[in-house]
């Protein structure tokens, strides 16, 4: 997604429910096999009267139509969000639709 997102999450907490709301800036320009993207994120902290405030930086690059390498770097801005950083590795699969429709109809057939 390229541009500004947002969504609200409800939290249960001793019987009331507490609203996250994140919000998110990101930008992703591909070139050729090779994707390069960052995000600005925020949450709230309705529960700790706080804000959770960071940043991701990430590449991808696709060996194979459905074969996907995925590195990145995400760092917080405040206490409790991760300011240490966090370095994240990702290696993405995607089936062929004739192994998964094989595999969901051996599934049905069993019960």
């Amino acid at each position: 997604m390229n541009g500004l997102g947002h969504g609200a999450a409800g939290r249960q907490d001793q019987g009331a429910t507490r609203a996250i709301c994140p919000d998110r800036f990101d930008r992703a320009h591909p070139i050729w096999k090779l994707t390069v993207s960052g995000e600005v994120w925020h949450f709230a902290q309705p529960l700790t009267h706080g804000d959770a405030v960071g940043n991701l930086w990430a590449s991808s690059y696709s060996v194979r139509k459905n074969l996907v390498i995925d590195a990145g770097f995400d760092h917080g801005f405040t206490g409790t969000s991760t300011p240490a950083g966090k370095a994240l590795q990702v290696l993405t699969y995607l089936l062929p639709p004739s192994a998964l429709a094989s595999n969901l109809s051996g599934t049905l057939h069993g019960l």
